[in-house]
């Protein structure tokens, strides 16, 4: 399958040089709105950068690290090497700037430093992720190891001594728990418990503690929850069907087959339990392709002209949110069209080829290709183009599988 249209749409459009963050969104020509420093350092226009292009910085930047360390698996070159190394010191420069262990910045300002205050488990998941991948990778160099090494274990700790809580800038202020008992927290949680003991951080008495754990008094310790897959969590609620942000979590439990090999059996039926969920949601990217085209928005800034005073966290995640529903659905109904149709089908498809039977897999890589050769990724406004790309690297390294 030819990958290249997909890929220059990511580096042409969606890679914020010099900084190697891929960025949510921008014009057909790689136009966006950056944030200052001024307004990220105020919290404005939200606490979260929600609705901004940097928002989801850490996030796709680790989940496409993670991706080009695969395809290097079987397609090395100086080229891809390079790219992977842009990717990485992007995600190194979003814990520097950050002033508390165990806090990732989800994007920076115009200046290159400031940075909001408040991250999230869906951010640093997937910057543990991606990092400690590539510091197994052959794409990786003695200095790179070392480099990244040093800040898995500034996060790590951090994020341990927390209570596996993500920190803020916001001093004694946490967030983005891992240590609930849904299966993304979970998922999370055992697998950066995993990297820590690789690293020295935590013993073996520790790790096993918090597998075998039964998180808020539950039926199931950890090991078994992962075993369920996300089916339960969703069934319960049905908001948390959100495979963009499912994707991650299924990657670490890939990984934990490899890291934690004798619950290794438990961590495949998990994995395959949610193939086998995502398999009605693989051509959800025609419901796109045939919708009517509404209308994109790349400039965030009038949602400066009506900004709710808050005065918690809790208070700053209702105004991030209500501001987030503005953009999506008032602003740029468009891109919402994006995330709920081709979005949830792009990582359905991901989610599927990394974890399912040979028959969920080979058809969600049917699906990757035809969404691939039938979109029009230049009139996208969101970088979805990168989950396409990213689920058919995964796919073609069947090795790791």
């Amino acid at each position: 399958m030819n990958t290249e249209i997909l890929h220059k749409q990511v580096w042409g459009r969606f890679i914020r040089m010099p900084y190697g963050h891929l960025i949510d969104y921008a014009d057909k020509n790689g136009h966006t709105v950056f944030p200052t420093g001024e307004q990220l350092q105020a919290g404005h226009p939200n606490a979260f950068a929600w609705g901004l292009p940097i928002e989801n910085g850490a996030f796709f930047t680790g989940l496409y690290l993670y991706s080009l360390c695969e395809k290097y698996d079987f397609a090395p070159d100086e080229t891809l090497k390079n790219e992977i190394k842009i990717l990485a010191n992007g995600l190194l420069i979003l814990c520097d700037v950050c002033k508390h262990d165990g806090c990732i910045a989800r994007g920076v300002a115009d200046d290159g430093v400031s940075h909001p205050p408040l991250s999230s488990e869906d951010q640093a998941g997937p910057w543990l992720l991606g990092l400690w991948r590539l510091m197994h990778s052959p794409a990786s160099d003695e200095e790179m190891r070392s480099d990244i090494k040093k800040r898995l274990i500034r996060t790590l700790s951090g994020i341990r001594n927390a209570g596996w809580r993500v920190s803020s800038e916001w001093e004694g202020v946490t967030g983005g728990n891992f240590s609930g008992k849904d299966w993304r927290g979970t998922s999370k949680l055992v697998f950066a418990a995993a990297a820590a003991k690789e690293l020295g951080i935590i013993d073996d008495a520790e790790f096993e503690r918090l597998v075998n754990e039964r998180p808020d008094g539950g039926l199931y310790n950890r090991h078994e929850i992962l075993s369920n897959g996300f089916a339960p969590d969703m069934i319960r609620e049905t908001v948390l069907i959100q495979f963009w942000i499912d994707i991650c979590a299924q990657l670490c439990v890939r990984e934990l087959c490899h890291m934690d090999v004798k619950r290794a059996e438990y961590y495949r039926k998990g994995l395959a339990a949610n193939a086998a969920v995502t398999v009605n949601f693989f051509r959800e990217y025609e419901k796109y392709i045939d919708a009517e085209r509404k209308p994109l928005c790349y400039d965030w800034r009038k949602l400066l002209e009506d900004i709710h005073p808050w005065n918690n966290v809790g208070e700053a995640y209702t105004e991030a949110l209500r501001q987030l529903n503005i953009f999506f659905h008032q602003m740029s109904p468009g891109m919402s069209n994006e995330k709920s149709m081709l979005g949830q089908a792009l990582f359905a498809c991901w989610i599927a080829v990394v974890g399912g039977d040979k028959a969920s897999a080979d058809l969600a890589y049917e699906c990757l290709a035809d969404a691939s050769e039938r979109v029009n990724w230049a009139e996208c406004g969101y970088c979805f183009a990168f989950a396409a790309e990213s689920a058919i690297y995964c796919y073609q390294n069947s090795s790791r599988k």
